[in-house]
């Protein structure tokens, strides 16, 4: 069933190799603005903490991703203008 939890996480890891070279090219930002959009199943574990469980999460098997612990990721290193550190 897909998405795996390794693809999900592989599109992020991309994301944030690209935003590596280009900051290592000498660009100051990625981007504008990086638009997250989840639609599924998901849950969170405390306030604001939102997780999006994969395709092949299972009964006693969660497989998920930590959305948002990858968006505070991505903002951090204000890769993208609209961040708060830019």
């Amino acid at each position: 069933m897909h998405p795996t939890v390794d693809e999900l996480e592989k599109l992020f890891f991309e994301l944030d190799d690209i935003a590596t070279a280009n900051k290592e090219a000498g660009l100051k930002y990625v981007g504008r603005r990086l638009y997250i959009y989840m639609s599924g199943h998901g849950f969170s574990p405390g306030r604001l903490r939102a997780c999006l469980y994969a395709g092949t999460a299972q009964n006693k098997r969660g497989h998920n991703v930590h959305a948002t612990g990858w968006l505070s990721l991505l903002q951090d290193a204000c890769y993208f203008q609209g961040g708060m550190c830019c």
